[in-house]
């Protein structure tokens, strides 16, 4: 993890997130697997910064790869925040819980 403060973590999602803020801080101090998710976001995009601003790029594969697995990730937080919201949740993370 690339990314060590829990609350610099949460802080972070938040500012890609922010009209689901609220939803995003239930979400983070509920589930450990939701924080992992948060995590590998917020690393593959700070590795995807750092090559953009750095002079040795890895191979052109490997950024696409990355820039795909970030719109992955972004997805299935975007999925996991609207799908908790919604009064019938499935709970998708078993450590997850749906009480605000």
């Amino acid at each position: 993890m690339l990314i060590q403060d829990e609350q610099q973590i949460l802080n972070r999602i938040r500012n890609h997130f922010p009209e689901e803020a609220n939803t995003i801080d239930r979400l983070f101090k509920a589930s450990e697997q939701f924080r992992e998710l948060c995590i590998d976001y917020l690393d593959i995009g700070h590795m995807l910064e750092y090559w953009n601003s750095s002079q040795q790029l890895p191979a052109p594969n490997v950024l696409k790869e990355y820039r795909a697995l970030l719109q992955e990730l972004e997805k299935e937080i975007k999925s996991t925040v609207q799908d908790s919201i919604n009064p019938n949740y499935p709970n998708r993370f078993n450590d997850l819980e749906t009480s605000a």
